[in-house]
């Protein structure tokens, strides 16, 4: 009898799967959920690991304020998220040679909202880490990393990671070693910044919008080395009071590196630019500022120092501001050796260049006779004739008359402050 009713209920179940298979019935899913955590309590548990161990895919665990001494290991997609990362802390109670702080090996995975700590001593190939990512489709936002002696901030291998908008303090910044991936909008005060090594290439990465000062005197903000192209783009950071600005190239054999440098801010640094070793880097609309030396290179590097006679070159704060024909561009190129030359260098820093007071026709952050007599030089001209001047049509009506002069008397004497 029993034997009958066991059969039978095989049987019953095989036919309901049947049924969902023919008729196309989906088992419902559950819904992610939110876990709790608090290191005083109420709430789901007391330490962030336990949460994690009992989360499941695309669920949340949210951290409450308060200090939490643990290492965490983040193996699947989860959301986790502190309370502020000015009062929700997670610091790393080891402190061996390769200790990690949060280590995230799952993809699709993100993290805001904590101060995360850790500390130890530097050995060859052996740094802790306040974050290890190897995982892919990471969001790391509105992080403070804090590092003591040798310890390094963030790690990131993987690919199509972004960390952003985060605070990085202390001695090591962060290794990038992740592909497609997209480093913007950090504050960056360290000995070193963002930086990889010739065994680590970030791929067709993004380092976009950071601002990073105060690295140690013999370190980069920024350095990217590489054996093969990289195809990295470096944009819109401000590097300042830095050992090195730039640091890119390759330690050994000369490499095709394929990185594009634009838009920067380059100021106050022992040196702004040091190329080893490397060609195929495009460098254009950079502002390189009051830098004890502007360029260092070595090992015949070859770089594009600007990109034509449309929207030029670089702004170098000691360059020689001569502009006869109102261009925007100094008279003189700016030689750095035999092999590089900047042919059309900014009259004016970038921000400033691309967008002047009005009636600055050499765009040298001033209105005054200067530009009156380059105008007068082309008045009554239009396409066509010998002394046409595009640069001086300023309401570009295809010709230079009374009301291009009137422009520049109506703001004669302004200077940009």
């Amino acid at each position: 009898m029993e034997h009958k009713v066991t059969s039978s209920f095989i049987v019953a179940l095989f036919l309901l799967g049947s049924l969902i298979l023919s008729f196309g019935i989906k088992p419902a899913k559950s819904k992610p959920r939110t876990w709790t955590v608090d290191d005083d309590g109420p709430a789901d548990f007391m330490r962030i690991q336990d949460a994690i161990n009992a989360a499941g895919i695309g669920d949340t665990v949210f951290v409450y304020n308060g200090t939490y001494n643990e290492c965490l290991d983040v193996n699947k997609t989860i959301n986790l998220l502190g309370n502020g990362a000015e009062i929700t802390r997670i610091a790393s109670p080891d402190v061996g040679l390769d200790a990690v702080t949060v280590n995230i090996t799952a993809n699709n995975v993100s993290l805001s909202g904590f101060e995360i700590e850790t500390y130890g001593s530097f050995e060859p190939l052996h740094m802790p880490w306040a974050l290890d990512v190897t995982g892919s489709n990471t969001m790391i936002a509105n992080n403070i990393f804090e590092r003591w002696a040798y310890a390094g901030a963030a790690k990131l291998s993987g690919s199509h990671n972004t960390f952003t908008e985060n605070e990085v303090y202390g001695a090591r910044g962060i290794l990038l070693n992740s592909t497609f991936s997209v480093i913007s909008y950090n504050n960056i005060t360290a000995a070193y910044g963002v930086f990889n090594g010739e065994l680590w290439l970030p791929l067709s990465s993004v380092i976009f919008g950071n601002n990073i000062r105060y690295t140690n005197m013999y370190y980069p903000a920024i350095a990217m080395f590489g054996s093969v192209g990289l195809n990295v783009t470096i944009a819109d950071n401000t590097m300042e009071s830095n050992g090195y600005a730039l640091d890119l190239g390759s330690l050994t054999t000369l490499v095709s590196l394929n990185v594009t440098v634009m838009e920067n801010v380059i100021r106050d640094n022992s040196v702004g630019i040091r190329l080893r070793n490397c060609t195929d880097v495009a460098i254009f609309h950079n502002d390189l500022i009051n830098n004890t030396n502007q360029v260092e290179l070595t090992g015949s590097s070859v770089a594009q120092w600007d990109k034509g006679n449309v929207t030029g070159g670089n702004y170098w704060s000691d360059g020689v501001f001569l502009d006869t024909d109102g261009d925007g561009f100094s008279n003189y190129y700016r030689t750095l050796d035999s092999l590089n030359r900047d042919l059309y260098p900014l009259m004016s820093p970038y921000w400033y260049w691309k967008n002047p007071i009005a009636g600055d026709v050499n765009r040298d952050m001033r209105v005054d006779i200067k530009d009156l007599a380059i105008v007068a030089k082309s008045y009554g001209t239009y396409p066509g004739l010998p002394k046409w001047n595009p640069y001086v049509d300023l309401n570009k009506d295809d010709k230079v008359d009374i009301k291009d002069l009137a422009l520049v008397a109506k703001h004669y004497g302004e200077v940009y402050a």
